[in-house]
């Protein structure tokens, strides 16, 4: 694996429209083994703008085609839960630490606005999945019946044919443990 050397930051106002071609990208990864019927692309990155929460992106300083690697876009779901909505890295650039540092500079950042939880929704088989996310203190986890956020979740997977929806599972991440220096 090659070592990671890329910036993570806030994204600039004039940055959004790359983002719609990276999780594009990096969906082809998920097209490939998943090997669905129907798969829909990615919104325009403009619509990751603006909500509560963070989009981030990592930077390479190596020369390519665009010097953004990836991003994560994590919203502020309430006063106390932040949601992973997305986690994407270019395929040039995988498997290069860039989605870790990703997410690891996304909960430091939930944590100090006051985020007590991280959650995310993906696929339980497949290893830069679940496996990854649990790697980094997720586990499997089920929503509160009343939780709005998570029946949004639940209502654009099903509208946008997201293929083996029985694979799919939520993931938590306790943001106040002693893992990230909070109160247990």
């Amino acid at each position: 694996m090659n070592c990671f050397s890329a910036q993570i930051r806030t994204i600039a106002d004039d940055e959004f429209e790359v983002l719609e071609s990276i999780e594009n990208d990096a969906d082809r990864v998920l097209i490939d083994i998943l090997q669905p019927t129907r798969w829909n692309p990615a919104p325009p990155g403009n619509t990751r703008r603006g909500h509560a929460g963070t989009v981030l992106v990592a930077e390479e300083p190596i020369e390519s085609r665009s010097p953004i690697a990836g991003f994560i876009d994590v919203r502020y779901v309430d006063s106390v839960t932040a949601y992973v909505d997305v986690l994407a890295v270019r395929r040039q650039s995988m498997r290069r630490g860039i989605g870790r540092s990703l997410l690891q500079e996304a909960t430091a950042r939930a944590m100090y606005s006051g985020m007590e939880h991280l959650t995310l929704r993906t696929y339980r088989s497949i290893a830069f999945n679940a496996p990854f996310y649990a790697s980094e203190g997720f586990s499997p986890f089920s929503p509160a019946e009343n939780a709005t956020w998570a029946a949004k979740v639940l209502a654009a997977e099903r509208a946008g044919g997201l293929p083996v929806p029985e694979d799919r599972v939520f993931m938590h991440l306790p943001l106040r443990s002693p893992r990230y220096g909070g109160p247990t």
